[in-house]
């Protein structure tokens, strides 16, 4: 008797480490996956200031690192706005 509830207890043991492994790999998983947009995000950054950096405005003035990143973001707006419909 004695043997049969340790070895119950072994099992119950195991298949919560399993269920618990299991649920470890998953958020692993999401967290890779988030890591990976944020490192997309990251270059994209890095490169839009590379971008400004190098840009000269017509008297050889350096933009700021925000412009390209504004001017997304109109474009963006512009286009939102005209797909609007008027009512």
């Amino acid at each position: 008797m004695y043997e049969i509830s340790r070895v119950t207890y072994i099992v119950e043991i195991l298949e919560y480490l399993f269920t618990e492994r299991e649920g470890l790999q998953r958020e692993n998983l999401d967290l890779k996956l988030q890591l990976d947009i944020l490192k997309d995000k990251v270059a994209d950054w890095e490169s839009s200031f590379k971008f400004v950096l190098d840009d000269k405005c017509i008297d050889e003035q350096l933009h700021c690192s925000c412009v390209p990143i504004l001017q997304s973001r109109i474009k963006e707006l512009e286009k939102k706005f005209t797909s609007t419909e008027i009512k």
